[in-house]
């Protein structure tokens, strides 16, 4: 390949990579829970899709950690969806994103600290629509939220706040 072309297709990848973060929408704080370590493996019993395996252990994530992640977050999820192609789903997906709740929790695989991240769509916890957390189905802060298919609409993460990165998104299965 001609090295004007690798340039162009750089170029054209960090423009894509800002263009995503610029649109990226905010996530609302208020719909993060973090659980404690003693119910983090809860997160990682999903009926369909794929979760992390080989914990060693768990821990609690501390506050500072889950706002680097979700200053990240969108532009994240706006990647893996891009990654899984340009599907009906993508798009509600990142429309209702500011909206999703997301469940915490601190796993160590191969001696290295992660935070599984368990998101999913509030309609499946706000049950009179009002986008209000004290109307909401209380027990989503304290119990995992296990969804059997649900599409790219739900969906599981490993963040590790060491490198800022994210890796193995899992999508829902479809029935």
């Amino acid at each position: 390949m001609k090295p004007e072309i690798v340039s162009v297709l750089a170029g054209c990848a960090v423009v894509a990579s800002v263009v995503a973060t610029m649109a990226a929408p905010v996530l609302n704080p208020k719909l993060g829970v973090i659980f404690p370590a003693d119910q983090a493996r809860s997160l990682l019993r999903q009926c369909s899709r794929a979760v992390p395996q080989g914990v060693q252990d768990v821990w609690t994530p501390d506050k500072k950690d889950i706002v680097t992640l979700e200053r990240a977050f969108p532009s994240a999820v706006t990647l893996a969806l891009d990654a899984r192609g340009n599907g009906p789903d993508r798009d509600m997906v990142l429309r209702q994103l500011p909206h999703y709740a997301r469940q915490y929790g601190g796993v160590t695989i191969a001696k290295r600290r992660y935070i599984y991240v368990n998101a999913f769509p509030t309609h499946l916890i706000d049950f009179d629509h009002s986008d209000a957390t004290d109307t909401m189905y209380p027990q989503w802060r304290k119990r995992a939220a296990v969804v059997c298919d649900g599409g790219a609409s739900l969906f599981g993460v490993l963040y590790e706040p060491a490198r800022d990165q994210f890796s193995q998104f899992a999508f829902n299965g479809v029935a």
